[in-house]
């Protein structure tokens, strides 16, 4: 009887300790932080999310292309033989949009700000004239997409395809005047401007003709080039026309032109310096003129 009872008290012992273990494990895992997602939320650990910032980060015009540069056409118009149209875009994000009417006006209008690109990282929109214009960004072209971001189609489709273009060189390049001595150019009635010939008979020469505006007066002389990037320019001349405008610059202007000693050519955009001085003149390149 009392081995009985003995076997009987030990089974109720071990029973109550299982029952206080389980229970204890329950109570573990109950209170235990959840590291994985929470209910409601599928979400595959540890792999990034596309988002409309990052786009498709495997592969996108964005970033597989050399999208940079300037790029030219002519645009189908309605009332006029062709839209002219030259886009810059810079890796900052930068652009400028020019074009101009043929035949209907020698105006060039400009527009400049910064792109915003799509979510998949293939086009692109610009703002021209208050409106916004979509570009799809395919290898050394933009090509013009509809207002619904489609490729527009029918026998006009080449057409609102721009090509890239190579970019600005020193010489037989219509270069604006936009800054001097650290201050941006007025406009004037005469645009100042240059474009540095090469030699008729001998385009490997490194002297030349220049010919251009100062902002009044058109102006004329001569150049030669050194290694590396030296430039000096020689016997400048110009017209003796009185002008409202463009006296001062005109002045500024051919004074800095006969200072300047070395050139830097980036993108569509040429410095003329002075020893290790700030730059003391920059220019644009313009492709419409």
């Amino acid at each position: 009887m009392i081995k009985q009872l003995g076997t009987t008290l030990v089974g109720a012992l071990s029973l109550t300790m299982l029952v206080a273990c389980n229970q204890t494990a329950v109570n573990e895992t109950a209170t235990e932080p959840s590291t994985g997602p929470r209910i409601g939320f599928i979400t595959e650990p540890n792999k990034p999310q596309k988002t409309a910032e990052t786009g498709n980060a495997a592969h996108t015009s964005r970033n597989s292309l050399d999208w940079s540069g300037t790029y030219r056409g002519v645009l189908p118009c309605a009332d006029c033989p062709g839209i002219d149209i030259v886009i810059s875009l810079w890796p900052d994000n930068r652009y400028s949009f020019q074009r101009r009417y043929k035949s209907k006006s020698t105006d060039i209008i400009t527009t400049t700000g910064s792109v915003t690109w799509n979510a998949d990282g293939n086009s692109i929109s610009v703002a021209d004239d208050g409106t916004t214009t979509q570009f799809k960004v395919a290898e050394n072209q933009l090509i013009m997409l509809d207002q619904t971001g489609n490729q527009i189609t029918g026998p006009l489709a080449d057409h609102y395809k721009l090509t890239k273009v190579a970019e600005a060189t020193l010489r037989e390049t219509y270069w604006k005047l936009t800054e001097l001595m650290g201050k941006p150019v007025a406009k004037t009635r005469n645009e100042a401007h240059m474009i540095l010939k090469a030699n008729e008979d001998d385009k490997s020469a490194l002297t030349g003709r220049v010919n251009g505006s100062s902002g009044c007066n058109r102006m004329t002389g001569g150049y030669e080039l050194k290694e590396p990037n030296r430039i000096h320019f020689t016997q400048m001349a110009g017209t003796m026309m009185a002008c409202i405008d463009g006296m001062e610059l005109e002045h500024e202007f051919l004074d800095v032109l006969g200072k300047v000693d070395s050139y830097v050519v980036t993108g569509t955009t040429l410095h003329l310096n002075r020893a290790r001085m700030a730059p003391l003149a920059k220019f644009e390149a313009v492709y419409l003129y």
